[in-house]
């Protein structure tokens, strides 16, 4: 079990209507054991998961963005602009290059992280300095 596991699953437990798509903030597929958060919680809830990590833990980038990881592709980096990087793989039911496409349509103009993930920070972050 991973360290944040827990908490996400008593989140989504007591959700009334079903999700399409989770985005996670760290690593699916593009992981050492290949299997970071987004494809544990993937697996548990059976649904489909995006990782998108702002640091890469494994593998090498290639010319083209995709990351290798022992001859497989297992990840994205995506760059915007002068920001730093991104990186998108593979949580569970959605493959590499869908990923891709749903993340950058989630990103907006002059921002680095995508909206539902930036958003989450903000306001979590807001409610635990809001809590004495």
């Amino acid at each position: 079990m991973l360290r944040e596991s827990d908490v996400i699953i008593n989140i989504l437990k007591p959700l009334k209507n079903r999700f399409d798509l989770l985005l996670i903030d760290g690593h699916g597929v593009l992981h050492p054991r290949r299997c970071g958060l987004a494809s544990y919680i993937g697996v548990i809830t059976d649904s489909p998961t995006i990782g998108v990590a702002k640091n890469i833990l494994c593998g090498s980038v290639k010319a083209d963005h995709f990351i290798d990881v022992d001859g497989v592709i297992n990840g994205f980096k995506m760059i915007k602009e002068e920001k730093k990087p991104i990186y998108i793989s593979v949580g569970h039911k959605i493959n590499l290059i869908n990923a891709i496409s749903i993340v950058k349509q989630l990103v907006k103009p002059k921002e680095r992280i995508p909206e539902p993930l930036r958003l989450a920070d903000i306001y979590s972050k807001a409610l635990a300095n809001s809590v004495p």
